[in-house]
């Protein structure tokens, strides 16, 4: 069981970035042009409340506050929020705006990867629920914003893989 764990902490974060890379050179360039911008806005501004949110609340990891060895090796910066599950989080999401079928793939790989980082002692539950918390946050957001003031930009959502 652990190793099946340590390698969804470690590696399974490519799978969300393929599930994505397959369905964007899948589409007509006019889609590609807009999951780029959209997807940059989610995750410039989600990454840019993580780093606020890191320095407002710092949370040890779990190794760290109980002097234990984790599963896989890493370094005692502050736990929260957990920059993996942000990040597998937020393509997730804009995959949902644009694929939803699709993304579910990806949330599976996504939970399964912030179940991975808690279960290898490198991540409390509040630093994964916080990444993917801020990650649908702005996603949602965002989608909120472009559907009311730039509603072409979503064109293409829902388009067939």
């Amino acid at each position: 069981m652990d190793t099946f764990f340590i390698f969804c902490a470690n590696y399974l974060f490519v799978a969300p970035f393929l599930l994505a890379a397959v369905f964007f050179f899948k589409q007509k360039r006019n889609v590609q042009i807009n999951i780029v911008i959209f997807g940059l806005c989610c995750a410039l501004v989600g990454y840019g409340i993580a780093l606020l949110l890191g320095q407002l609340y710092f949370d040890p990891r779990p190794f760290v506050a109980g002097h234990f060895k984790p599963l896989i090796d890493h370094d005692t910066e502050n736990g929260f929020p957990s920059d993996h599950v942000l990040l597998v989080s937020t393509v997730s999401a804009v995959l949902t705006v644009f694929a939803k079928r699709l993304s579910i793939y990806a949330w599976i790989c996504t939970i399964l990867i912030a179940i991975a980082r808690v279960y290898v002692g490198v991540h409390h539950i509040i630093d994964v629920a916080g990444s993917l918390l801020i990650a649908s946050g702005v996603t949602a957001l965002f989608y909120i914003l472009f559907k009311r003031y730039w509603p072409n930009r979503l064109a293409g959502q829902d388009s067939k893989v």
